[in-house]
């Protein structure tokens, strides 16, 4: 038995959140310009919550951020994985699941 008072709060949210990738492409074009206005640099620790497909922590690697990303969809963290490894940021972009 759980003692987390939000743990029903989680499992609904990861269920929710769990048919986000096909709407991915919409936020996908807007993670450059997102980085940019943040004025992420290289060197700088990036932490993506809620990264969901990774595409901002990605894109912020790809600038030279030393960038992680959190979600708690495991679903969305294989997509996440799967999209840094096509970007050839498999293992510099670490993305964990809390």
């Amino acid at each position: 038995m759980s003692t987390d008072p939000f743990e029903g709060f989680k499992q609904a949210q990861r269920a929710m959140w769990a048919s986000f990738a096909p709407t991915a492409t919409f936020t996908t074009p807007v993670a450059a310009e997102l980085v940019s206005f943040a004025g992420i640099a290289a060197g700088e620790r990036v932490l993506d919550v809620g990264t969901g497909s990774g595409v901002v922590a990605i894109t912020a690697a790809r600038a030279g951020a030393h960038a992680s990303g959190l979600d708690l969809s495991a679903e969305l963290l294989a997509h996440a994985r799967e999209n840094a490894a096509l970007a050839g940021h498999a293992g510099g972009v670490p993305l964990s699941m809390r």
